[in-house]
């Protein structure tokens, strides 16, 4: 007995067709989604990165000049040795409009 030349042929149906293809969709929107939240945080940390350098720089320059604005006179006091200076706040606006707050005790 001879058997038909259509049931001897290898291959993959279409419903394996399909499958195959929704798994890889799968996995590859899930991918895709990962790496955009992550260059999303990694744009996010860099702008703050460039802010706090900027403020630190703002600090700097206003500790120098002493144009800084003071919150209050405050002693520190560790060991018995007391050290006396001011409390100051910066603060600056990321490009996103975030606030960074950065608190400085000033000798």
């Amino acid at each position: 007995m001879q058997k038909s030349g259509l049931t001897e042929e290898k291959g993959f149906t279409l419903v394996e067709v399909l499958i195959a293809i929704v798994i890889l969709l799968i996995i590859v929107i899930s991918f895709t989604t990962l790496f955009t939240s992550s260059f999303r945080g990694i744009a996010s940390s860099g702008d703050r990165s460039e802010t706090l350098f900027e403020l630190q720089q703002s600090i700097e320059r206003n500790i120098q000049d002493g144009s800084a604005g003071s919150k209050g006179n405050v002693d520190i006091e560790f060991d018995n040795v007391n050290i006396p200076g001011e409390h100051k706040t910066f603060n600056q606006t990321t490009s996103d409009g975030k606030e960074v707050v950065v608190d400085v005790f000033v000798r």
